[in-house]
C-alpha cells in the first residue's frame, strides 16, 4: 500500500515538467544554469525558422552590474577560429 502511495506521489510530481513547453525547458535549464554562474549570455533558438526562445541571462558588465540583454554585443575574440578550422 505505502509503496503504490509512493508510485502515485511520483507520478504526479512529475506531471507538470511534462507538460512543459520546449521554452519552459529551455528557460529553466539555463535559468538554472545562470543562477548557478554557470551560464552567462544571450541565447536564441530556432526551430523551422521560427524563433521558439529568445533570452539574455547574466551580467553584462560586473563593475556597473549592468544586465545582458538581447541587444548586447559580446567581444568574442578568437573564440570562434575552432569552427571554420577544420
Amino acid at each position: 500500500m505505502l509503496k503504490n502511495i509512493f508510485l502515485i506521489f511520483i507520478f504526479l510530481s512529475a506531471v507538470p515538467f511534462q507538460s512543459q513547453t520546449k521554452e519552459d525547458k529551455i528557460n529553466t535549464l539555463l535559468d538554472t544554469y545562470s543562477r548557478m554562474d554557470r551560464f552567462n549570455g544571450s541565447v536564441l533558438v530556432a526551430e523551422k525558422g521560427k524563433i521558439i526562445f529568445e533570452k539574455s541571462f547574466g551580467i553584462q558588465d560586473f563593475q556597473t552590474q549592468e544586465r545582458n540583454t538581447n541587444q548586447s554585443v559580446y567581444r568574442i575574440y578568437s573564440i570562434t577560429k575552432t569552427f571554420p578550422a577544420k
